[in-house]
């Protein structure tokens, strides 16, 4: 491996190392990686179970209507009623 090499290889995981950092401080998208980490999680069930795409049917379709709903009810309160809506919960 040459020297510019060695030194990409630095950058890349100095980025992705920190990317990690920023994802897991998130409140929501970060509790994965934090459960990860702390062993709350069974990682070998957790991927056969995303693998398998279990994730469908009648708990699907309720997934979207609360999104779909939480979605126009916010800016319903923010366009119609004009109040300030914070989107970052």
């Amino acid at each position: 491996m040459t020297e510019v090499q060695k030194e990409t290889r630095k950058i890349k995981d100095s980025i992705v190392e920190k990317t990690k950092e920023r994802w897991q401080d998130k409140w929501m998208h970060g509790q994965l990686p934090r459960n990860l980490d702390e062993k709350l999680v069974d990682i070998e069930q957790l991927y056969r179970w995303l693998i398998s795409g279990d994730i469908k049917g009648e708990t699907e379709s309720t997934i979207v209507a609360a999104q779909d709903q939480a979605i126009s009810t916010n800016y319903f309160k923010n366009k119609i009623l004009k109040q300030v809506i914070e989107s970052k919960l």
